[in-house]
């Protein structure tokens, strides 16, 4: 049998999440409709439970793998593709416009 893992989109959403430990906050580090990796959520084991709070939306997640701060989770039911562009076009710090034009004048 083959594993095929549908193309996950980068991005740094930070959120809320409800583990069997109590609330903890993480960033998810890529995302598809299927599921994600997040960043920063520790203590889990494949099989635990876990609640997204991201923005408005609350997403219930299974988590499939561990490793050391990053787990990689799949949402139950899948994302909408609304609910996905909104975590991939988060904004973010590091995507601020490096040039303005205002106050340049023309150069001849």
């Amino acid at each position: 049998m083959q594993k095929f893992r549908h193309h996950r989109y980068p991005t740094s959403f930070p959120v809320q999440a409800t583990t069997p430990f109590g609330l903890r906050p993480g960033k998810i580090l890529d995302v598809n409709e299927y599921g994600a990796q997040i960043d920063g959520l520790s203590d889990l084991t494949p099989g635990d439970k876990v609640v997204l709070r991201a923005g408005p939306d609350q997403i219930a997640s299974i988590v499939r793998w561990v490793a050391k701060d990053r787990v990689g989770v799949m949402f139950r039911p899948r994302l909408t593709i609304k609910q996905v562009d909104s975590l991939r076009y988060a904004k973010r710090p590091t995507m601020r416009t490096r040039f303005s034009s205002v106050g340049l004048t023309e150069m001849r």
